[in-house]
């Protein structure tokens, strides 16, 4: 072989292991990503600020119990059959509406989604109806959220459960 072909030759192998390498590196950083948790339990944003608090659940004509919800979450866990619900449950726990909102992906004031329940729900817990209007509502939604907001107390059916939160209930 030519000098300049061995040349050739030892640059190209040399490329191809550094893009192999990166290829690799990339299908294990992509399989690790997508094996992340996510739902409930999931890591939230660091900027994300929680605060713990209490419902009342009743599900059908049984006697309503009072659910701590920590800053796990996993109280929510106890709304069996309504993943509505126990997104509304864990969302609510943010202090931040901007958070909540942003779980809603655009959808917030076009479909019932569990953050604009979240929404509500921070809302009456904080005492507080400007949490609606910092979190985006508007129209229906927003009046709604202010509704609930000047109240001491919200229910919500949905799934077979009601379930009330009151402003009391705040820890």
């Amino acid at each position: 072989m030519r000098p300049a072909a061995l040349s050739f030759a030892r640059t190209y192998l040399i490329a191809l292991v550094v893009l192999s390498a990166i290829g690799l590196g990339t299908t294990l950083y992509l399989r690790q990503a997508a094996s992340a948790p996510s739902g409930l339990g999931a890591p939230r944003p660091t900027g994300a600020v929680l605060q713990p608090y209490a419902l009342a659940a009743q599900r059908g004509s049984a006697v309503a119990a009072t659910i701590s919800v920590d800053v796990d979450g996993r109280a929510c866990e106890d709304l069996i059959g309504s993943d509505f619900l126990k997104t509304a449950c864990v969302l609510a726990l943010n202090i931040d509406p901007t958070f909540i909102a942003g779980e809603a992906f655009g959808r917030l004031n076009t479909e019932d989604t569990p953050s604009a329940e979240a929404m509500v729900w921070r809302a009456v817990l904080s005492d507080d109806p400007d949490v609606c209007d910092r979190g985006g509502l508007v129209g229906d939604r927003l009046s709604r959220c202010r509704i609930a907001a000047g109240k001491p107390s919200y229910s919500i059916t949905r799934d077979g459960w009601t379930i009330t939160i009151a402003r009391e209930a705040a820890h």
